[in-house]
């Protein structure tokens, strides 16, 4: 009486049920392979803005030890060379 309650009558398992199944599970691969690849290129993104961010420094160093070694610079960065008077 309960295997009849729950839906259980003596047949095989319903067509339309292991059809979503296996689309559900073909699914749920794709997702998995997208999210693979995103973190993939999260990792690439990541490196590529270490690197920026070590050149950004590099010339952020560099701008100070100019400004350091010509005491009484009034060149700012932002002024083009051949516009100082």
């Amino acid at each position: 009486m309960a295997k009849a309650l729950l839906g259980h009558v003596g047949y095989g398992p319903d067509v339309r049920t292991i059809a979503e199944v296996q689309r559900l599970r073909e699914r749920v691969r794709n997702l998995e392979a997208d999210n693979h690849a995103l973190r993939d290129a999260n990792v690439e993104l990541r490196d590529a803005n270490g690197e920026l961010t070590d050149r950004l420094h590099d010339l952020e160093l560099r701008q100070e030890m100019l400004s350091l070694a010509t005491p009484g610079s009034t060149l700012s960065v932002d002024e083009p060379a051949l516009t100082r008077a």
